[in-house]
């Protein structure tokens, strides 16, 4: 009797480490998928794929510039209240040859223009319904009447683009 304890206790020892080098070689083999993941399978950028990105992108114009906006938080216009917007926009726009240089005359507050950019945006996203700008379409309406809003509020046609880099709605 004595003989089969020691033999049922050699046997569990002997499966707990079978289940150590199991796990451990389970470990190595995901760190290894990984690595050849990242290193070898990584997608590659053709040269075609960088030219078609270089001609297409609004951005090989010299005499346009991005402005990147502070997020801005807003009720939106629901029935029921209580859906809440928050969006953060580039701005793709024309140098402005008028505006000073960056840095230049600020004295670390907000300008009156960039004042007037986000009280014109407010103002328009808190007219809107979550159902109005849920979709694909209408975050390109969205987009469109925000360039006409803006260009309108600084009097000139310097807005050429918007991108939206949040948008959320809760």
């Amino acid at each position: 009797m004595a003989k089969d304890e020691e033999k049922n206790e050699e046997k569990k020892g002997g499966k707990g480490k079978l289940f150590i080098i199991a796990g451990i070689a389970v470990v190595v083999l995901i760190v290894a998928v990984v690595a050849v993941k990242m290193f070898v399978l990584a997608p590659k950028t053709t040269q075609s794929a960088k030219t078609v990105t270089k001609e297409n992108s609004p951005l090989t114009d010299t005499n346009l510039a991005t402005v990147s906006l502070k997020p801005i938080i807003v009720n939106l216009s629901d029935p029921s209240g209580d859906k809440y917007l928050k969006i953060a926009i580039t701005l793709v726009e024309r140098k402005n040859p008028s505006k000073k240089k960056e840095g230049e005359g600020k004295s670390g507050g907000v300008s009156l223009e960039d004042a007037m950019i986000r009280d014109a945006i407010i103002g328009l996203l808190s007219s809107k319904d979550s159902t109005d700008i849920n979709s694909y379409e209408g975050k390109n309406a969205l987009k469109k009447e925000l360039i006409a809003t803006i260009n309108k509020t600084l009097k000139k046609n310097l807005v050429k683009d918007i991108y939206f880099t949040e948008f959320i709605i809760q």
